[in-house]
């Protein structure tokens, strides 16, 4: 969601939140929901890894990365790349 808003959030007083911020995170939300939440039976910490916290390097990591390559392309679909610039403006 950070992620998200840094590129597509309010930056200084002047500037508008791109009106598609709330749907480009309630899609992040359903992806993550559905693709962790299914496996591990919710999506907190304490359900990733079922009150092991030693399973935080086996986890941790692959959600991570997989979570952040999710944000990418939802970033492009709306027409976005990574340097911070709308594609489509």
């Amino acid at each position: 969601v950070a992620v998200l808003s840094l590129y597509a959030g309010k930056g200084l007083a002047g500037e508008q939140q791109d009106p598609r911020l709330d749907f480009m995170v309630a899609d992040l939300v359903k992806w993550f929901t559905e693709k962790y939440g299914k496996i591990y039976g919710g999506t907190e910490c304490q359900c990733i890894l079922g009150g092991h916290y030693d399973l935080q390097m086996e986890r941790c990591p692959e959600i991570i990365i997989s979570t952040f390559d999710q944000v990418k392309e939802i970033l492009i679909k709306n027409g976005y790349d990574l340097s911070g610039m709308a594609l489509d403006d």
